[in-house]
């Protein structure tokens, strides 16, 4: 191996350690999501959370079943979203908690369920379990069917 190869190898080693310095001193603040056949449907979960830490209760409400709209039409999701979870603020941190799947919720038909746990930090209450239920809807879609704060 030349010099000029060395000193090239040396300096791409030195700008990757760098860069792994730089990510690894920032805070974690993004939901780390592991690969399975879940994933999608965790996704999904997560957009409908950040939906409300956005302060957009109309379109987090508008991704739910059928079920859920006629339980809490839009008024009075939003009365709950206002009282219940609008006071926390935006999440500083959540974390993927588990999920695991049901057959059956509360009133609803039975069918397939996975409720997803997220652990955040918000800016004004840390340490929340935010519990997220999805439905395997009639149309093979997943929706959100449920959503829970538990203040740990």
């Amino acid at each position: 191996m030349s010099q000029y190869q060395f000193i090239c190898r040396v300096l791409f080693l030195c700008s990757l350690l760098s860069l792994a310095f730089c990510l690894l001193s920032q805070p974690l603040r993004a939901t780390n999501i592991p690969d399975s056949a879940q994933k999608p449907i965790v996704e999904q979960a997560l957009t409908f959370v950040q939906l409300l830490d956005k302060g957009k209760s109309f379109d987090a409400w508008s991704k739910t079943t059928l079920y859920f709209r006629k339980n809490f039409p839009f008024q009075r999701w939003q009365r709950i979203f206002r009282n219940q979870r609008q006071r926390y603020g935006r999440a500083v941190e959540r974390r993927l908690d588990g999920y695991r799947f049901f057959s059956s919720f509360e009133k609803a038909t039975d069918g397939l369920y996975l409720q997803v746990r997220f652990l955040s930090d918000f800016e004004a209450r840390e340490d929340v379990t935010e519990r997220v239920m999805m439905y395997k809807d009639f149309d093979g879609r997943w929706r959100v069917i449920g959503y829970f704060l538990e203040l740990n």
